[in-house]
């Protein structure tokens, strides 16, 4: 029988009819990483092989592995896309365990682990992880379970917290040392390898949108003006004259500022028109 064991063939209404051997288990196995490029060491292969390893350990068969490649913000919850699909084929399958690294993978605030944990109690599934081998969602009425349990869920909040207050920091002092510090590109610009550069093209509307204002155009006339010559927004949308008071208030084009969290920084390109 194969290691990885990705037994899909056969696998009708319930995956007990077609064990073939009664004393082992179907599991799933969720990834997911934040971005393509995942840091600490957390990668999807190495996920993977850890989750494998452990499957192998315990004699479960894992039936699909499952990843997500966004953040696990609770605000991008419901952007696991995978991690849905995954519960849907557990209900039809009659699967009762997912299988993951680290807890982290599955939720990385308090609030994505009271999601993760309503989801699975009404499915009746339960979370076996690599990295804390004694996690379980259904161990609340044992008092020592629940307080490691209540733990295990605080450090990983704890970390989440730590992670983001250093991004947090990384990117003050890149926006303090005039550096991109990440948020929404004004028009002219764009950002290679974490800096910014100008964009020829699109400075040249920016330049008309001053030129405009100067000769007395409100927000509103040249939002029309562009719109009727069918010149298009950053985003490849129309002009609206909200769009034309933020590129006009825009410190970046007459004083060189950047702003991160309520400050203006200087930015190493300088003034830009």
């Amino acid at each position: 029988m194969d290691d990885i064991s990705i037994y899909k063939s056969g696998f009708q209404d319930s995956p007990k009819k077609n064990v073939p051997l009664q004393d082992r288990e179907y599991v799933v196995s969720y990834l997911r990483v934040s971005t393509d490029k995942q840091e600490s060491g957390v990668g999807l292969d190495v996920q993977r092989s850890h989750v494998i390893e452990y499957c192998k350990r315990n004699q479960y068969i894992i039936y699909d592995h499952y990843t997500d490649i966004v953040s696990g913000t609770v605000g991008k919850f419901a952007e696991r896309e995978k991690y849905f699909q995954m519960l849907a084929d557990c209900e039809s399958k009659g699967i009762k365990k997912i299988v993951v690294y680290d807890l982290s993978r599955m939720f990385r605030c308090r609030e994505s682990c009271l999601l993760v944990k309503r989801g699975l109690s009404k499915l009746g599934l339960d979370i076996r992880s690599v990295n804390q081998l004694s996690y379980s969602i259904y161990d609340e009425n044992d008092p020592s379970a629940f307080l490691l349990n209540s733990l295990t869920d605080a450090i990983a909040s704890y970390e989440r917290l730590v992670l983001v207050n250093r991004l947090r920091l990384s990117r003050k002092n890149k926006a303090e040392s005039g550096g991109y510090a990440g948020g929404g590109l004004s028009m002219g610009l764009k950002s290679y390898k974490g800096r910014l550069e100008i964009q020829p093209e699109e400075l040249k509307l920016v330049r008309m949108i001053f030129l405009l204002k100067k000769k007395g155009f409100s927000p509103y006339a040249i939002s029309k003006f562009l719109n009727e010559r069918g010149i298009k927004s950053k985003r490849n949308g129309s002009f609206y004259p909200r769009t034309i008071k933020r590129i006009l208030n825009n410190p970046i084009y007459k004083k060189g500022k950047l702003k991160f969290e309520g400050k203006y920084y200087d930015s190493e390109l300088g003034k830009i028109l």
